[in-house]
């Protein structure tokens, strides 16, 4: 049976201490109301009568507008009047604009996730605000890709500047919010997609700090997130990481718990959470309508790809 839902106001918590505790929260989140409601608003399938064939459809043809292509680079979308009313209304509720605190006072590593330059500098302010806060985040891991920045990225956030890609954008702003840094050990390997870096670092107040540059899975595309939490099982023992927290953004939530939470499950981690940095809801409604919708198709995909997660089971 599924928690009572709670109140709009309240920010959704993603943990799990086991594969059980993901599939049910998945399974609870594909039939909440919030996402019924977002259907119905869109002409998607009711719960009463959609499978997950007919959900994922009706998500690959209303709400995923990258096609393929990375996030910022999409097509932008015109979405009326209601749909982006739908869209907003949806979000909290579904989990996309801020996640709960996290639930332990200390954890043996925390997984920062890279991404976009701007997405870099909130997460490692985020794990920098958590630790003056009290919570010890253990071994910090930061979890990047071999990506070059967009000129999107640099305009958007200048103090990046001088950074080429993801990592090293990613390592710049670890070093404002810890360092400065000093590697100790630094590893490498591959070549084109399959480059890799393992880099071990110190920070100012002597953290164990750990950089994975993670290699693809795919010759025709970076390193995702699954690849990076793959790279860093490889790389890390398990009694390193029985109880974890990873930082990302709220928008990337859903999707990136019911990705993410079992693979680091499936290889000796007894506990994950998921915190995020804050979704801004200022500037173009537009736009931040399909971002929503965007990552509300991704973590359709993600929950209703986990085994025996049909709606309703």
């Amino acid at each position: 049976m599924c928690p009572v839902p709670t109140p709009q106001s309240t920010p959704r918590a993603w943990v799990a201490d086991n594969h059980a505790n993901v599939l049910r929260t998945a399974q609870c989140w594909l039939v909440s109301s919030a996402l019924e409601r977002l259907t119905t608003a869109l002409g998607g399938p009711s719960p009463d009568t959609y499978d997950l064939e007919a959900l994922t459809t009706w998500s690959a043809n209303t709400l995923d507008t990258r096609r393929g292509t990375e996030r910022r680079d999409s097509v932008p979308t015109t979405w009326t009047r209601d749909q982006i009313k739908a869209l907003l209304s949806a979000a909290g509720p579904l989990g996309l604009l801020e996640t709960a605190e996290p639930h332990r006072a200390a954890y043996a590593a925390t997984i920062l996730v890279g991404g976009a330059t701007t997405g870099n500098r909130l997460r490692s302010a985020l794990a920098r605000d958590l630790a003056n806060r009290g919570v010890d985040l253990g071994m910090l891991v930061a979890v990047t890709a071999e990506r070059a920045l967009s000129e999107h990225e640099h305009a958007t956030d200048p103090d990046s500047i001088t950074d080429r890609t993801e990592w090293s954008n990613l390592l710049h702003y670890l070093d404002d919010a810890f360092g400065p840094l000093r590697v100790n050990t630094a590893n490498a390997g591959g070549t084109g997609s399959t480059s890799w870096q393992d880099q071990q670092l110190d920070t100012a107040a002597g953290r164990n700090l750990r950089l994975l540059v993670a290699p693809s899975s795919s010759t025709h595309r970076r390193a995702n997130t699954s690849d990076g939490l793959t790279f860093l099982l490889e790389r890390i023992p398990p009694t390193q990481r029985r109880n974890i927290l990873i930082i990302t953004s709220a928008i990337y939530a859903p999707y990136q718990f019911f990705m993410g939470a079992p693979i680091v499950l499936s290889d000796g981690a007894e506990h994950v959470e998921l915190v995020g940095t804050p979704t801004g809801t200022d500037g173009d409604a537009n736009l931040l309508a399909q971002r929503i919708a965007q990552e509300v198709h991704a973590a359709v995909n993600a929950a209703t790809t986990l085994p025996h997660a049909s709606p309703g089971t």
